[in-house]
Protein backbone atom coordinates (compact mmCIF):
# COMPACT_ATOMS: atom_id res chain seq x y z
CA UNK A 1 0.00 0.00 0.00
CA UNK A 2 1.27 3.18 1.03
CA UNK A 3 3.79 5.15 3.72
CA UNK A 4 2.54 8.21 4.46
CA UNK A 5 5.95 9.13 6.10
CA UNK A 6 5.91 12.94 8.08
CA UNK A 7 9.83 12.43 8.83
CA UNK A 8 11.70 16.31 7.86
CA UNK A 9 14.84 14.82 5.76
CA UNK A 10 14.89 16.55 2.41
CA UNK A 11 15.76 13.65 0.56
CA UNK A 12 13.12 11.43 1.58
CA UNK A 13 9.66 11.22 0.38
CA UNK A 14 6.55 12.64 1.96
CA UNK A 15 4.52 9.38 -0.22
CA UNK A 16 5.89 6.21 -1.41
CA UNK A 17 4.41 3.59 -3.01
CA UNK A 18 4.55 0.09 -1.30
CA UNK A 19 2.52 -2.10 -3.52
CA UNK A 20 1.73 -1.00 -6.93
CA UNK A 21 0.29 -3.52 -9.90
CA UNK A 22 2.73 -1.82 -12.40
CA UNK A 23 5.51 -1.46 -9.59
CA UNK A 24 4.79 2.06 -9.93
CA UNK A 25 6.09 2.59 -13.46
CA UNK A 26 2.81 4.90 -14.32
CA UNK A 27 3.04 7.28 -11.85
CA UNK A 28 6.94 7.63 -11.09
CA UNK A 29 6.99 11.38 -12.98
CA UNK A 30 3.79 12.62 -11.08
CA UNK A 31 4.58 10.69 -7.84
CA UNK A 32 8.15 12.93 -8.40
CA UNK A 33 6.06 16.31 -8.65
CA UNK A 34 3.40 15.22 -5.89
CA UNK A 35 6.08 15.03 -3.63
CA UNK A 36 8.18 17.46 -4.32
CA UNK A 37 5.14 20.27 -3.92
CA UNK A 38 4.24 18.13 -0.55
CA UNK A 39 7.47 18.81 0.84
CA UNK A 40 7.73 22.63 -0.38
CA UNK A 41 4.29 23.06 1.56
CA UNK A 42 5.67 21.50 4.56
CA UNK A 43 8.55 23.75 4.60
CA UNK A 44 6.47 26.56 3.40
CA UNK A 45 4.38 26.08 6.47
CA UNK A 46 6.55 25.30 8.73
CA UNK A 47 8.14 29.09 8.02
CA UNK A 48 4.50 30.00 8.44
CA UNK A 49 4.46 31.05 4.52
CA UNK A 50 0.96 29.81 4.48
CA UNK A 51 0.19 31.20 0.59
CA UNK A 52 2.93 29.54 -0.66
CA UNK A 53 2.07 26.22 1.40
CA UNK A 54 -1.45 26.06 0.18
CA UNK A 55 -0.11 26.95 -3.88
CA UNK A 56 2.36 23.76 -3.20
CA UNK A 57 -0.35 21.71 -2.17
CA UNK A 58 -2.59 22.70 -4.95
CA UNK A 59 0.01 22.07 -7.37
CA UNK A 60 0.09 18.71 -5.92
CA UNK A 61 -3.36 17.88 -5.93
CA UNK A 62 -3.93 18.84 -9.47
CA UNK A 63 -0.92 16.66 -10.74
CA UNK A 64 -2.69 13.77 -9.68
CA UNK A 65 -5.39 14.27 -11.86
CA UNK A 66 -2.87 13.44 -14.60
CA UNK A 67 -3.19 10.04 -13.33
CA UNK A 68 -5.81 8.75 -15.46
CA UNK A 69 -5.38 4.88 -15.92
CA UNK A 70 -8.13 2.76 -13.86
CA UNK A 71 -5.09 0.85 -12.43
CA UNK A 72 -4.03 4.10 -10.43
CA UNK A 73 -7.96 5.42 -9.27
CA UNK A 74 -6.97 3.67 -5.60
CA UNK A 75 -3.30 5.57 -5.52
CA UNK A 76 -5.07 8.97 -6.87
CA UNK A 77 -7.62 8.70 -3.94
CA UNK A 78 -5.15 8.35 -1.69
CA UNK A 79 -3.09 10.77 -2.81
CA UNK A 80 -5.91 13.43 -3.27
CA UNK A 81 -6.73 12.63 0.56
CA UNK A 82 -3.69 12.59 2.10
CA UNK A 83 -3.44 16.30 0.35
CA UNK A 84 -6.80 17.45 1.32
CA UNK A 85 -6.23 16.19 4.94
CA UNK A 86 -2.67 18.36 5.08
CA UNK A 87 -4.80 21.36 3.93
CA UNK A 88 -7.49 20.61 6.74
CA UNK A 89 -4.61 21.11 9.31
CA UNK A 90 -3.25 23.80 7.63
CA UNK A 91 -7.05 25.39 7.68
CA UNK A 92 -7.69 24.92 11.16
CA UNK A 93 -4.39 26.20 12.53
CA UNK A 94 -5.19 29.30 10.51
CA UNK A 95 -8.60 29.38 12.11
CA UNK A 96 -6.95 29.66 15.89
CA UNK A 97 -4.59 31.94 14.81
CA UNK A 98 -7.19 34.70 13.06
CA UNK A 99 -10.38 34.31 15.84
CA UNK A 100 -10.32 34.48 19.16
CA UNK A 101 -8.75 36.80 21.43
CA UNK A 102 -4.96 36.81 20.58
CA UNK A 103 -6.26 36.42 16.90
CA UNK A 104 -4.32 38.53 14.13
CA UNK A 105 -5.71 39.63 11.07
CA UNK A 106 -2.42 39.00 9.42
CA UNK A 107 -2.86 34.95 8.64
CA UNK A 108 -6.85 36.15 7.43
CA UNK A 109 -6.49 36.07 3.67
CA UNK A 110 -4.86 32.90 3.92
CA UNK A 111 -7.54 30.99 6.32
CA UNK A 112 -10.12 32.01 3.10
CA UNK A 113 -7.77 30.66 0.82
CA UNK A 114 -7.58 27.63 2.36
CA UNK A 115 -11.02 27.47 2.50
CA UNK A 116 -12.10 28.35 -0.85
CA UNK A 117 -9.39 25.61 -1.88
CA UNK A 118 -10.78 23.21 0.48
CA UNK A 119 -13.86 23.23 -0.92
CA UNK A 120 -12.33 23.19 -4.76
CA UNK A 121 -10.60 19.65 -3.12
CA UNK A 122 -13.66 18.48 -1.79
CA UNK A 123 -15.55 18.81 -5.29
CA UNK A 124 -12.67 17.17 -6.82
CA UNK A 125 -12.74 14.20 -4.65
Amino acid sequence: MFDNSHKDKKEEKKIELLNCPQGGEKCKKHLTIINENYIKSYRYHRDKNFQKSIEALKTAFYETNQLKDASCLNCVHFFKNTITHTLENIHDELHIMSSGFFKTSRFQSSFLEAGNVLNDFRKLI
